[in-house]
């Protein structure tokens, strides 16, 4: 009798979960994982952000980093600014940053120390770093998920409302020579702000979710 080998191939890509998004609140550091009570500060501990619950589940885990582009306005073509992305190379052997939160606003914990916020350009709605020409971006908050009415793990990213995230994979030759590839990540869902620029954005391969966790 011929034996016949059977394959179990398993799944590359998954929606993302339906989930009900729930506000934490965002007036200090109390809805934040890892929070250091101190009647002195309102500041967490250290913290990292993942992709989580991606579609394509290769993303799964993938750890933040910060990335400096090509960032041309009308009014300054050779303008930079600095991003949050998401290295490819999943080692912690790498350096990967870690952020804190300090009065209710999510911070890299770098030399600058700088805020992080989401540009209000809703086809590239990147957490940016500190200060960049379009002006002020929308406050990065804490946010639950629940799905069929049960809390789900962990704590997730977004900004008015929204915690969806649009991931684009990025050559180092395409905007940062000398980098390791790396993933963009954009806010879905935003409305469109007419009071900002927007510029041509590059096409999502994968949607999920960003986790905020402490880093011990």
């Amino acid at each position: 009798m011929k034996a016949t080998t059977l394959l179990t191939f398993l799944p590359f890509a998954s929606a993302v979960p339906n989930v009900t998004v729930i506000s934490l609140g965002s007036r200090d550091c109390s809805s934040w994982p890892a929070q250091i009570r101190s009647p002195g500060a309102d500041i967490s501990a250290y913290l990292r952000i993942e992709i989580a619950s991606p579609e394509d589940v290769g993303l799964t885990g993938l750890l933040s980093t910060s990335t400096t582009t090509n960032w041309p306005t009308l009014g300054n073509l050779s303008n930079t600014e600095d991003y949050i992305s998401f290295d490819v190379r999943r080692s912690t052997y790498f350096a990967k940053p870690v952020f804190r939160c300090y009065n209710g606003t999510l911070h890299m914990n770098s030399p600058d120390f700088e805020p992080i916020s989401v540009s209000r350009d809703y086809r590239n709605a990147w957490m940016m770093l500190g200060e960049y020409a379009d002006g002020p971006g929308y406050k990065l908050e804490p946010y639950a998920h629940e799905i069929d009415g049960v809390r789900q793990e962990g704590v997730f990213l977004g900004a008015k409302g929204k915690t969806t995230w649009g991931f684009a994979y990025e050559r180092k030759e395409t905007c940062a020579g000398g980098l390791p590839d790396w993933y963009t990540a954009r806010l879905m869902g935003l409305e469109i702000d007419p009071t900002v620029e927007h510029r041509a954005s590059a096409d999502v391969q994968s949607q999920g979710f960003l986790r905020v966790f402490e880093w011990l």
